[in-house]
């Protein structure tokens, strides 16, 4: 083509321009690598996606089977995908971490930031350092690679997928995974195995079902639900988000029937999920906290299914107990 040229740029961009356009910049058509000054990103409205491609092998550098890159269904998420499957993912992002990351901290992300504004979504280096970058190998694993100086190589230093719990959706519908339990997967409380036998023999498909029905199911008859609090959690996939204040995000969910948990994250707002509860994950450090939906008969203390009516019941008892105890040690010794 007349007047066309390449240009490599600094950055490792390559550049075909035409009369000083740029019709093609391998940027925005990455393979394997997230360079410096490299974005991926995702345009909801228009279907453009910046995504990394994985080689067919170590040597073979045609595209594989994996695809990594922004997965933004209501907050930003880096996710895997296996051909058109989802097969991991990272959980949302809170404007610094991916809160879905237990082995993934603030040290390690940085230097990278991520924004998502009506329906279009990005992810990007806020500092340029050449010793690092991240790479998606022919595995489908995603990992940050770190320059080591004694060496003179590039190393792994962290890896999106360390466990088979990091596998996307391991134990199914209100299952949750945990890689130092055996075995890995259990339901959630409140819920039993659907299929008790194929469970046992370590067929968690097909998830796992409520013991009791909730008071929406039960055609508004009996005590109303109430939530228990589930600790060092990867959330769940596929949630909403609300804006509104922490204090109404219980009630929210409460009103409405098919929400079946619940939670307030700072930096991300009221989340709630609808209908099954999948890809959760217990960690044995940092996670989230989740409240999950349940009928009155599953939370233990009858009169105590209601978040807030505990406080105050907890609190009356303490201060009833605070005030016997002074009493005491005012009254005289008789001897």
């Amino acid at each position: 083509m007349v007047n066309s040229s390449a240009r490599l740029l600094d950055s490792g961009n390559l550049m075909l321009q035409y009369n000083g356009k740029t019709l093609w910049e391998s940027f925005k058509y990455p393979s394997d690598t997230l360079l410096q000054k490299m974005r991926l990103r995702i345009k909801n409205n228009t279907g453009e996606k910046t995504l990394l491609k994985s080689w067919r092998s170590l040597s073979d550098p045609s595209v594989g089977i994996f695809s990594g890159g922004i997965n933004p269904l209501t907050a930003v998420q880096l996710a895997g995908w296996n051909g058109s499957s989802l097969y991991w993912r990272s959980g949302s992002g809170d404007g610094r971490i991916f809160i879905g990351l237990e082995t993934m901290n603030r040290s390690y992300l940085n230097r990278v930031t991520f924004e998502y504004d009506e329906g279009s979504a990005s992810m990007y280096y806020i500092q340029d350092d050449r010793t690092l970058h991240f790479r998606l190998n022919p595995e489908g694993k995603i990992v940050r690679m770190a320059w080591n100086m004694e060496k003179q190589d590039w190393a792994v230093s962290w890896t999106s997928q360390k466990t088979e719990c990091d596998l996307y959706d391991k134990c199914s519908q209100f299952g949750s995974c945990n890689s130092n339990k055996s075995p890995v997967c259990s339901c959630l409380p409140g819920f039993r195995p659907a299929y008790k036998e194929e469970w046992g023999h370590g067929n968690f498909s097909g998830g796992c079902v409520r013991k009791a029905l909730l008071y929406c199911e039960r055609n508004g008859t009996g005590k109303k639900d109430g939530f228990r609090k589930l600790t060092g959690m990867k959330l769940p996939d596929s949630q909403d988000i609300l804006s509104v204040p922490e204090i109404e995000c219980e009630n929210k969910c409460l009103k409405n029937c098919s929400c079946t948990a619940y939670t307030y994250y700072l930096g991300i707002g009221c989340m709630l999920w609808r209908e099954h509860l999948v890809d959760l994950q217990e960690f044995s450090k940092q996670g989230a906290d989740l409240y999950i939906r349940l009928a009155s008969s599953e939370l233990g203390n009858a009169f105590c299914f209601d978040r807030n009516f505990c406080y105050v019941v907890t609190l009356f008892i303490k201060l009833v107990v605070f005030q016997v105890l002074i009493t005491r040690t005012r009254q005289p010794n008789c001897i």
